[in-house]
């Protein structure tokens, strides 16, 4: 009878979600990795935290089909990282460039290097070192065979591993030099791989034989065994016995500027206005957080027949789906009782800059004020 136990999960956190979980990110194997799962009778298990692979406890011996003992595959468990949500991009922290562009490239994870970090108390191996989920960049996506075009004239090329540089392909020489190399790889298992060629930088791609086109990445686990590559947090011992391991990766949500519009009614005065973020109130008594006050613009801005007073945040705000858990912005002066309460900007489904009204007229019919940039604007209408 089979008895299956956990060999490794994959958690997506992100951090713009109020419970930690990146909800918008599906995970599905690749056909690669569908394949070495069948060739050793894993299971599969989507979860809302991300996925978990299964193996066969009862099958753990010598000789037994499934059995994980002197696994020696080269090859990585490699997973699709399928976005259901237009605006992931927008309100999380990417910190690399050129950003991906759907179909072309997309951003990738593996256990090779990476860091660690402690949620809810138990430490999970980082795919990536910490503080930086993008440190590889956006890799170029590849198929089986494909054109590499340099700037230079080229004398020869390889093909190797990412994981430690094992020649995988080549190398070849270029005689006359020519600043292309023509590249079949179809005898390579999926995965990530460098393309060395004298005198220039490592060219790192992603070969597939998938059309990548709705992924936001790869994720990439080796998990261990006789050839396991240095520095693998590995869920397999040299000899296939089995460690359980959870790997994460860490988003973060993006920190923009900003920026108020805020349209009074007719003749309704507004020189003593002020915009404030009050913080939640601290643990501590002896620790109150001050509020932080907006920038108000010296002169107002011409809106089709009306004015806006101009508000900017004084640094960047981290974006939130609830932000009021962690912050509130209110706007007090003349005609308000009570502070108002201001709306918040939503990055989920637009690009930036943000327009958000919370008027029955449409933001859209606003024209954006010129160089907005990187910043989130919020036009407000009283």
């Amino acid at each position: 009878m089979s008895v299956y136990r956990l060999l490794f999960a994959l958690d997506i956190r992100h951090t713009y979600f109020p419970d930690g979980w990146c909800h918008v990110l599906n995970v599905r194997p690749t056909p690669s990795c569908e394949r070495l799962m069948r060739a050793y009778r894993l299971l599969f298990k989507a979860t809302y935290r991300g996925a978990e692979v299964y193996y066969d406890a009862s099958a753990q011996r010598q000789g037994v089909p499934g059995s994980l003992l002197g696994f020696a595959a080269q090859g990585a468990f490699t997973f699709i990282l399928e976005s259901e949500a237009a605006g992931l991009t927008n309100y999380t922290a990417i910190d690399t460039q050129p950003a991906a562009t759907p179909g072309a490239s997309l951003y990738y994870f593996d256990n090779l290097n990476g860091g660690s970090m402690t949620f809810d108390g138990a430490e999970s191996a980082l795919l990536h070192p910490a503080g930086k989920p993008f440190a590889y960049g956006a890799l170029p996506w590849k198929p089986r065979r494909f054109t590499y075009v340099a700037g230079a004239p080229l004398t020869g090329a390889a093909v190797l591993a990412a994981q430690d540089r094992s020649p995988e392909w080549g190398p070849v020489t270029i005689a006359p030099p020519a600043p292309r190399v023509a590249l079949s790889l179809t005898n390579l298992d999926e995965g990530c791989y460098l393309l060395a060629t004298p005198g220039n930088p490592d060219y790192r791609f992603y070969l597939s034989d998938v059309l990548l086109n709705g992924a936001f990445a790869i994720a990439a686990v080796y998990p261990g065994g006789s050839k396991a590559p240095a520095g693998c947090a590995a869920c397999l011992d040299a000899q296939g016995n089995v460690t359980p391991q959870r790997y994460a990766i860490a988003l973060g949500a993006r920190a923009v500027p900003w920026r108020y519009f805020i349209v009074p009614h007719p003749h309704q005065p507004h020189d003593d206005w002020r915009v404030e973020a009050v913080m939640p109130p601290a643990e501590s008594a002896d620790a109150v957080a001050a509020p932080m006050s907006f920038v108000r613009a010296a002169d107002t801005v011409p809106l089709g027949e009306r004015t806006a007073v101009v508000f900017s945040s004084p640094s960047a705000l981290i974006v939130a789906q609830r932000p009021s858990a962690s912050l509130s912005v209110r706007l007090s002066g003349s005609g308000f009782a009570q502070p108002l309460a201001l709306p918040y900007p939503d990055l989920s489904e637009v690009r930036l800059p943000v327009q958000v009204s919370i008027s029955a007229q449409a933001a859209a019919d606003i024209p954006a004020p010129p160089d907005s940039g990187n910043v989130a604007d919020i036009y407000v209408y009283l």
